[in-house]
Order: C-alpha cells, then structure tokens, then sequence
C-alpha cells in the first residue's frame, strides 16, 4: 500500500496515463480478468466508464453516458 496526496493506495488502483493527451477516453476495468473465481455469472465482470483526461492539470474527471461501440 501507499499514499498520494492524503489517498490510500492499494496495489491495482493506479493507472498509468503516461503518454496520453487531453481528451475523453473510455476506462475499462474487470474484476476476476483470469477467471480465477468461481461464479454463477461472469457477464458483469467489467464496467466502462467515460472520462476526461487533463494531463497539465494532472486531473481526471468522471462523464455522464455510455462509451461508444
């Protein structure tokens, strides 16, 4: 575990954004992605969410909608 800026961080809860630029980028996360769990359905394993993406101000903010596709 570590802190960033008063945050507890816990191992997977980081994301690399180096390299992107400003825009709107839709985040993907999965829970289980090596089907390591048992469970009755795996169809709800994944969420998309839209976000904007400002490097300079090194800040990210939560949209409203659906990803695209």
């Amino acid at each position: 575990m570590q802190h960033s800026g008063g945050k507890l961080l816990l191992p997977g809860q980081d994301l690399n954004v180096t390299g992107l630029g400003r825009g709107r980028y839709c985040l993907v996360s999965s829970a289980d992605p090596d089907n390591l769990l048992r469970e009755s359905n795996n169809s709800n394993n994944a969420r998309k969410t839209r976000i904007a993406l400002h490097p300079a101000k090194r800040s990210v903010k939560r949209l409203s909608g659906h990803c695209g596709r």
